[in-house]
């Protein structure tokens, strides 16, 4: 079994496409879950973890 963790820095109508677009390549073996982190947990990610891991890509996100 594996798991896969993205983040991504989505709008709630590319949220809405993002699951659009995943839910047509998944499987019923696959399992999806989206978690919003709030403002306090994303301000608190550098305390937590090495320099520079928690970057803003404005580019949000792609599925290939």
């Amino acid at each position: 079994m594996s798991y896969y963790i993205f983040r991504c820095w989505l709008s709630q109508r590319m949220r809405e496409k993002l699951r659009w677009e995943l839910e047509k390549i998944l499987t019923t073996d696959d399992d999806l879950i989206l978690i919003r982190l709030s403002q306090q947990c994303v301000r608190d990610l550098p305390k937590y973890n090495r320099p520079n891991t928690w970057l803003l890509d404005e580019k949000g996100w792609r599925v290939i």
